[in-house]
């Protein structure tokens, strides 16, 4: 790890800002868990994806949120006119 040669952080906030300043330790342990949880997070969607999937082919329903979904409801929609 690199960590244990840099003593300063430059962050970004996404929006133009930036803050540079001393990394301590204390900064580097919530850091490290903020990623962990993220990551934690972020494992669960494929799954929670796949399974929204299953139910919508179940249901014989589309999501906006599955791939195609808004413009299969769309499509429904239409048919019923």
């Amino acid at each position: 790890s690199l960590w244990k040669y840099h003593n300063y952080l430059l962050q970004f906030d996404g929006e133009g800002g930036w803050k540079f300043g001393e990394m301590n330790a204390t900064e580097r342990v919530s850091l490290k868990d903020e990623k962990s949880r993220i990551e934690a997070e972020l494992s669960k969607v494929a799954g929670q994806r796949r399974r929204l999937e299953e139910i919508c082919g179940m249901l014989g329903e589309s999501s906006v949120l599955v791939e195609g979904g808004a413009e299969q409801d769309k499509d429904a929609e239409d048919e019923d006119k």
